[in-house]
C-alpha cells in the first residue's frame, strides 16, 4: 500500500511545468534594502518580500525594466510610475499584466495553486500566519518549494499556506 501511494504521489506532482531558473533575491540585499517602497515610509528590506519574490519571478522568465533585467530595484521604480501600488505601498496585483501576467485570483489555502502549478502557472503563497510572501518554484507530495526573500526557508508544506495569489503567461517576456 505504501509503495503505491508514493508512485502515485511521484506521478501527480511529474506532470507539473518546468520553471525557468529563478534567481535568489533578498530583501535586505545593499543595492536595494533601504529603498522607499511606493510613496509609503517603509523600505523594501522592512517589507518588500513580495516585491522582491516578484522581481525574482520577472527575472526568471527574462523580462527587462529599463533595459535591465528585473530585480527589486528596478521593479519598484517601475511600479511607482506606473499605478503599480494603491494607498502608497500596496501592491497592484495587476500590475503584472504589463508584465505578459494575467491574475487568475486570489484564493486562500494550497489548493488554488496546486491546482494551477500543475497547469504551468506561477504563483505567490501568504504564509507565516499571513505575514509574508514567497515565490512558488515548485511542488512535492507535501507541499511548495519556495524562493524565500527573507528567510533561508527553501519550501512550507501545503497546510502552512494562508493564501495563493497565482498567475496565467499571456504572452512570452515584454521588457518595459
Amino acid at each position: 500500500m505504501y509503495m503505491k501511494v508514493v508512485i502515485f504521489a511521484i506521478l501527480a506532482f511529474s506532470a507539473l511545468a518546468a520553471y525557468p531558473p529563478f534567481p535568489k533575491y533578498t530583501q535586505c540585499d545593499k543595492k536595494w534594502g533601504n529603498e522607499i517602497i511606493g510613496t509609503s515610509q517603509y523600505t523594501i528590506c522592512g517589507v518588500g518580500c513580495l516585491i522582491t519574490s516578484v522581481s525574482s519571478m520577472l527575472n526568471g522568465y527574462g523580462i527587462k525594466i529599463g533595459g535591465q533585467l528585473s530585480n527589486p530595484h528596478t521593479l519598484n521604480q517601475y511600479l511607482k510610475t506606473h499605478g503599480g501600488y494603491n494607498n502608497n505601498y500596496w501592491f497592484n496585483w495587476n500590475s503584472l499584466s504589463a508584465f505578459g501576467f494575467k491574475l487568475l485570483g486570489i484564493q486562500k489555502g494550497a489548493q488554488a495553486g496546486i491546482k494551477s502549478m500543475k497547469a504551468g502557472n506561477v504563483c505567490f503563497l501568504l504564509v507565516e500566519k499571513g505575514k509574508h510572501y514567497v515565490l512558488a518554484t515548485g511542488m512535492t507530495s507535501t507541499g511548495f518549494t519556495i524562493m524565500d526573500a527573507l528567510y533561508p526557508r527553501t519550501s512550507y508544506k501545503f497546510e502552512e499556506v494562508v493564501e495563493v495569489s497565482c498567475y496565467a503567461r499571456t504572452q512570452k517576456a515584454k521588457t518595459n
